[in-house]
């Protein structure tokens, strides 16, 4: 994985990785964001396939890996 793979992504998209990545539910994403929950979904969908991730953990791992999000103190 590789951050230009994050280029590729739409400003939607960045957002709603970001706040997975946090551990915020589709449904808290769609509240937040002002969007549906099939929308939401449907930008969790195609980012996990644009960056190829699997899994939640490998969003994760995408996200701390490029500064999108930072541990915890």
């Amino acid at each position: 994985m590789s951050l230009d793979k994050f280029q590729t992504l739409t400003a939607s998209e960045r957002e709603v990785l970001r706040l997975l990545a946090k551990g915020l539910t589709t449904d808290e994403i769609a509240t937040r964001l002002g969007i549906s929950s099939h929308l939401a979904e449907t930008h969790r969908s195609s980012l996990m396939r644009k960056l190829d991730l699997q899994t939640e953990a490998d969003l994760n791992r995408f996200a701390l890996r490029n500064g999108i999000i930072v541990p915890d103190d």
